[in-house]
């Protein structure tokens, strides 16, 4: 997919979604101090295929690049499809690494002509492409990736915030260790902030680290960037609140598509499993 047709695909979707619904919740659970970040800062979709939102310190900015936009999208649809399909999790299991080396493979064409690739998760399920339609006219399949979505973009964008509201340093004003405790407590700020004004941040969590730490590693490649804390720390810090959420589901009184999530909380934490750990500070230099 080209990059700016992509842009045109997601730019407005992606304002609606912070607008209409990720501020808003954000607002009616925020202190006055937050709510003054919240209201002045402006989220910005950029023309980029890489996976990194970002922040700009003292300019209440957000920038989302549409590559991760789209390819979260894809993550998605793999997602809802798995669902009504749960006989495809070895797939979808796999349907990061097939993404992930698409890129990888492609990484010098990406930077003189940027693109994103366009990869059906339905091909590697083998599902007829009647089915794979019906699902994706059906009011079902647009309720979940619009929930998905909310979910998904409640935890990044509240990260982005956590380094607003924080005042946090740049990179250049501190070293490596203290920045990745930024970034940890970027994640603590913004899983909370989710969480308090409603939304479900482990959908998002659970979608963009995996593909994060596929990012950082591949087989016997080392960490690539050691300003970030490895994502098998960042998703260590999580896996109590996956418990938690676990264990108060309450299936009966269900009523949006969280209902659909129909694995336990041992099968969720076990797709994580293969994420390299590395989470000693002395690895990862200064």
């Amino acid at each position: 997919m080209n990059i700016n047709n992509a842009y045109i695909k997601y730019n407005n979707y992606i304002q609606l979604i912070w607008n209409n619904h990720i501020r808003s919740g954000f607002l009616k659970s925020a202190d006055k101090s937050l709510r003054h970040v919240i209201n002045r800062t402006s989220l910005i979709v950029s023309k980029d295929w890489h996976f990194n939102a970002y922040s700009y310190k003292n300019q209440y900015k957000i920038i989302i690049p549409v590559g991760f936009i789209a390819i979260v999208d894809q993550y998605v649809d793999a997602g809802i499809i798995y669902i009504e399909n749960p006989e495809c999790i070895d797939a979808l299991m796999n349907y990061s690494d097939i993404i992930m080396n698409a890129l990888f493979n492609n990484y010098d064409s990406f930077i003189t002509e940027p693109s994103i690739p366009n990869i059906d998760f339905s091909s590697f399920c083998k599902i007829p492409s009647d089915e794979i339609s019906r699902i994706r006219k059906s009011e079902t399949y647009s309720e979940l990736k619009e929930n998905i979505f909310i979910d998904f973009f409640s935890f990044i964008i509240g990260h982005e915030l956590g380094h607003l509201h924080l005042n946090h340093n740049t990179i250049s004003e501190i070293t490596s260790e203290e920045y990745r405790n930024q970034e940890h407590a970027a994640d603590d700020f913004g899983y909370e902030l989710a969480e308090r004004a409603g939304f479900s941040p482990l959908f998002g969590i659970s979608i963009a680290f995996p593909l994060l730490a596929i990012e950082e590693y591949d087989s016997d490649r080392v960490i690539l960037n050691n300003s970030h804390p490895p994502t098998s720390c960042r998703l260590a810090r999580r896996l109590e609140n996956f418990r938690k959420f676990f264990d108060s589901l309450d299936r009966d009184k269900m009523t949006n598509y969280q209902s659909h999530f129909k694995i336990t909380a041992e099968q969720f934490e076990g797709m994580f499993s293969e994420i390299p750990t590395i989470c000693n500070s002395d690895l990862l230099g200064e």
